[in-house]
């Protein structure tokens, strides 16, 4: 007796396979949905003996708390479950007969669009930019300090340091140096609220842009985060060099 779980998108398949007394797992791979949408995954039963004849009626589950079954559809020797994404994490999609005698199970990952972060409290994935940007308008006034250990509230902030703790509350790991920043993300010509805007040839400046020409910055004149002219720091300070952020993820 055999049952294989298969998830199709496109022309891409793999089935995993359970042999009753010995499991024999197919490569796998990993099937990526993100939030809100569906993907099929179709289970096969064969090999039926003894004047059995080859059925369908499986047991469908999620594990992981991914997301739900909505629907499962009879095919002759085939049933086609569609899996609808839920919430963010890693579980599985799995297809059972004869009281789990026989199971084989589809790993799933469920991600957030780009661009976008998971909001536990509306249990929905919302714009990571307007976030990014209501976290750092909490550092305002924190005072400017330097060296390795200056990227957090109780030691102060450098630019890099700074950026690169309001970034971290998101899960978006960045050096803390400016330069390197400008590299880890996406370049993007059209800047939306969220992104980092880079200042000199050799980059040796950066702030969290909150609005048209605005940024959010560690000022070494006034020594401490403040909210600050883009094109004004750029004429008088030091010049733009160009923008990087979650904003170019969405159009990659």
């Amino acid at each position: 007796m055999v049952i294989g779980v298969i998830g199709n998108w496109g022309h891409s398949s793999r089935t995993f396979s359970f042999f009753l007394g010995k499991r024999v797992i197919l490569p796998q791979f990993q099937h990526f949905v993100e939030v809100g949408k569906s993907r099929e995954f179709t289970a096969i039963m064969q090999g039926f003996k003894d004047g059995h004849k080859e059925t369908t009626g499986f047991s469908w589950s999620v594990e992981g708390g991914i997301g739900k079954i909505k629907e499962v559809r009879k095919m002759g020797s085939e049933e086609v479950a569609i899996f609808e994404a839920t919430q963010p994490g890693t579980g599985k999609v799995c297809a059972s007969y004869c009281l789990d005698e026989v199971k084989d199970c589809a790993e799933v990952t469920v991600k957030c669009p780009k661009g976008m972060v998971w909001n536990p409290e509306t249990k929905k994935c919302i714009d990571l930019g307007p976030e990014i940007e209501k976290y750092a308008e909490k550092w305002l006034g924190y005072p400017r300090a330097e060296g390795p250990d200056a990227n957090n509230p109780e030691n102060g902030f450098d630019c890099s340091g700074y950026t690169q703790y309001v970034y971290k509350h998101f899960g978006i790991n960045l050096s803390h140096k400016a330069s390197s920043q400008y590299n880890e993300l996406p370049h993007v010509a059209s800047p939306q609220v969220g992104d980092l805007v880079f200042f000199g040839n050799l980059i040796r400046h950066v702030g969290i842009v909150v609005g048209e020409d605005l940024m959010k910055h560690v000022s070494s004149k006034r020594k401490q985060i403040i909210r600050a002219s883009i094109s004004n720091f750029s004429k008088y300070s030091i010049p733009l060099m160009g923008y990087a952020g979650p904003s170019g993820w969405s159009n990659k």
